[in-house]
């Protein structure tokens, strides 16, 4: 709250009534300055007495989070004073919300399961009293499957979302969520208009959000090449059931999606069926699909089928009890693994642990490991465990492989503390960094004594 005036030798007073009742008190979380102190009743105003000799002079008065009702600025003189200009100006601090929609890449026609995200944010001055309402409306062509978004209540019939806690200045809620399947038929472009309402602002000039997404209308079928089904960093033609699988090709789809850990069997109008089950899609690009292959008792070669919207291919992969490879970090040399730091002086986890790889290779913060070490190596395909776990859902625990792995280090065999799956379609090797190794980067190597081993070349640094 803003008073503006141009005195001329004389004393001004200002009066703030913050009444909303007769014999009802009023207040404020503050006033400022601390001299005017909001009044208790209906006609015992704050006063603030302003003298000043100095033309143009301005004076501002701040009430923090007043209560709601009627507020009364008044100016009273004490004294003559023609031809003296005053002005009063009352600035109200309030919240603005803003909405935007997104989506990544194009859309095709056929697509299942396309998304819009939406947020919403404040860039008011304060924050938000009260609901907050979403409401989307998409263009002919898209078909919504569902709405959601972190500690939103969302109903799918009418595409709107509620919340009530409070937006600070600056911040925006958790993004919402737009699901939708996209025509056979869609026209060349589809939209998403979303508008926001409530949460105690008056300004509409930024509360609605057009989203235009290109729709693909028909090119090229999907193609894979002789050998572009294959473990995740291998390129092995042998690929185990509930692992996790990479698919190499063309014409995959218009744009990448990721999952949400949700195993999805559809991901960016993309299906792939495995020996005629579906697969788990969990990354898709216009050249390569990753994948959890689906559950199968069966053993040797079995079509797998990608289907998009503009048609499909069939590739052959042969399914085995096991097809192991160990991670890679980004140079696809090094093999990604973790440091256990029981001493507490580690990079990451608070201390738990460090990265292993080459110092200064990479953005984030690498070292080589040690004799006698504990190191944490990951990977896929190392076989079934004694305690079966499905593919297809999350999973989080400790189950044993049911056969012996040998890990060697530079040719030096390592002790294997524990081998098995730690999460879906994801196996830890646990081993003991072996003694007399000499500096720099060792070839590192998984044998399965039930027949199997891991990829050739990866590396490991020691120290």
């Amino acid at each position: 709250m803003d008073l503006r005036h141009i005195p001329a030798f004389h004393s001004r007073r200002r009066q703030l009534r913050p009444c909303r009742s007769p014999r009802t008190p009023c207040c404020a979380d503050s006033v400022s300055p601390a001299v005017c102190q909001p009044s208790e009743f209906v006609d015992q105003p704050c006063t603030y007495s302003v003298r000043s000799t100095n033309p143009g002079t301005s004076d501002s008065i701040t009430i923090q989070n007043p209560t709601a009702g009627d507020w009364y600025l008044g100016l009273t003189s004490d004294a003559d004073y023609s031809g003296v200009t005053l002005t009063t100006s009352l600035t109200v601090r309030q919240p603005d919300l803003t909405v935007l929609s997104r989506h990544i890449g194009s859309f095709a026609q056929g697509q299942k399961g396309a998304t819009f995200s939406v947020v919403v944010s404040n860039d008011g001055a304060t924050a938000t009293a009260g609901a907050v309402t979403v409401v989307n409306a998409l263009s002919a062509g898209l078909t919504v499957t569902s709405i959601s978004g972190t500690d939103w209540t969302c109903v799918l019939a009418s595409l709107s979302c509620t919340r009530s806690d409070v937006l600070a200045p600056g911040a925006a809620f958790p993004a919402i969520t737009v699901t939708a399947d996209v025509s056979a038929t869609a026209p060349a472009s589809v939209t998403n208009v979303v508008k926001v309402s409530g949460g105690g602002q008056t300004d509409g000039d930024n509360d609605t959000a057009r989203d235009i997404a290109l729709v693909g209308n028909g090119g090229a079928a999907p193609t894979v090449p002789t050998g572009g089904v294959a473990p995740v960093y291998s390129s092995s033609t042998t690929i185990q059931p509930g692992s996790w699988v990479s698919v190499y090709g063309t014409g995959f789809a218009t744009g990448v999606t990721e999952w949400n850990g949700d195993f999805p069997t559809t991901l960016g109008g993309v299906t792939v069926t495995i020996n005629g089950k579906p697969a788990y899609l969990w990354f898709v690009s216009p050249t390569q699909i990753n994948l959890q292959a689906p559950d199968d008792s069966a053993t040797g070669v079995v079509d797998v089928v990608i289907t998009n919207g503009n048609g499909s291919v069939t590739a052959k992969v042969t399914l085995g009890a096991s097809s192991p490879s160990f991670s890679l970090l980004g140079d696809g040399k090094h093999v990604a693994g973790v440091i256990t730091t029981p001493s507490g002086t580690g990079a990451y986890g608070g201390g738990a642990y460090d990265l292993v790889g080459p110092s200064g290779v990479f953005s984030f913060n690498t070292r080589p490991v040690r004799a006698g070490e504990v190191l944490v190596l990951y990977g896929v395909g190392f076989g079934p465990t004694v305690l079966p776990v499905p593919a297809g859902a999350a999973f989080s625990g400790a189950a044993s492989l049911q056969g012996q792995v040998v890990v060697t280090i530079g040719g030096v065999r390592a002790q294997v503390l524990f081998a098995g799956l730690t999460g879906a379609g994801l196996y830890q090797v646990n081993v003991v960094v072996p003694a007399g190794l000499s500096p720099g980067d060792k070839a590192v190597q998984a044998v399965l004594l039930s027949g199997g081993f891991t990829q050739v070349g990866p590396l490991l640094t020691v120290q």
